[in-house]
């Protein structure tokens, strides 16, 4: 079986939360089965594991008539980055993004004078 790294730790169990919609719409697993066209055994299985795969979340939730992946959305999450790293990143960005504009002037003036320097060049040979 698969280690959990801490973010898979803070997802809901989906499956112990479709068992709960199930419990509360009066629904079995029998029952949820047969409408996936599945075996029970299979349903069951399903409804142990912690984290599914996006097409059985869509397909149990499109007969629980529910967005299975709201449930994924609303998880608490934390950033991949702490924030000074995150203002670090966007200051970095800020710098080159500044660094490009210049360059980009600074060609434009090259190739004015470039085009300068061909034009008076044409006019000398004539």
């Amino acid at each position: 079986m698969k280690k959990k790294n801490s973010f898979e730790k803070k997802l809901p169990d989906i499956g112990k939360t479709v068992k709960a919609i199930l419990k509360k719409k009066g629904l079995t697993q029998t029952a949820l089965a047969k409408k996936a066209e599945w075996q029970p055994p299979t349903m069951t299985l399903l409804l142990n594991r912690r984290n599914w795969e996006i097409a059985e979340l869509l397909l149990i939730g499109s007969i629980l008539e529910l967005d299975l992946l709201d449930y994924y959305r609303a998880a608490p999450t934390e950033p991949m980055l702490p924030a000074n790293q995150v203002q670090q990143g966007l200051d970095r960005i800020q710098k080159l993004e500044d660094t490009i504009a210049k360059l980009q002037m600074e060609h434009k003036l090259l190739e004015a004078k470039y085009d300068g320097a061909l034009e008076a060049m044409d006019k000398l040979r004539k």
